[in-house]
């Protein structure tokens, strides 16, 4: 076995797998909409409808997280989804070989940076937040998640600086004529 028909086995059995992960994606999506949606003000203002559905009262610390937890999933299992359903289309276009595969990968920049790395970030976001138990007398206590968080973006950022300097000679040619 070549490595060419090796490699043709794995990129059609990537395809294959696309469907159900696409359409079990689909369906945490789904499921996680509706306590999503009813969690909003536990995230966010600290509160939660009672039983009947109309008085408001203080969330406890486990609701809380517990809404931060179903955040996560519903972000990162949507961003999943649009990411693996959008390259299905490049792969399949590999495989036939089709003259618009080239363009179909190299769009592919634009859905990832908001589908994969945006929503991953965000949903990685919350599930971290989820694990760490409310305190409404530490207003500080998730600082260092946010500096993290900060911190790991400029670093990204420096990155791709160093990276553009090193390739393209930098800031001067940047403004040369």
């Amino acid at each position: 076995m070549t490595y060419e028909f090796i490699r043709t086995i794995v990129e059609l059995q990537s395809l294959a797998w696309t469907v159900p992960v696409v359409v079990f994606s689909a369906f945490v999506v789904k499921e996680s909409f509706t306590p999503l949606k009813k969690g909003l003000s536990t995230m966010f203002c600290g509160i939660c409808k009672t039983k009947n559905g109309l008085d408001k009262v203080p969330a406890t610390a486990l609701q809380i997280q517990k809404q931060w937890f179903i955040a996560g999933i519903f972000i990162g299992f949507f961003g999943n989804m649009v990411d693996n359903f959008y390259w299905t289309i490049p792969w399949t276009a590999n495989y036939m070989s089709a003259p618009y595969t080239r363009a179909w990968q190299d769009f592919g920049v634009f859905p990832n940076i908001f589908f994969r790395q945006t929503l991953t970030l965000i949903s990685a976001y919350c599930h971290i937040k989820a694990f760490i138990p409310r305190n409404p007398n530490n207003p500080r206590q998730y600082r260092l998640l946010n500096i993290t968080l900060i911190a790991s973006i400029i670093t990204g950022q420096l990155f791709i600086f160093i990276l553009w300097t090193v390739n393209t000679g930098g800031l001067k040619t940047l403004f040369a004529e």
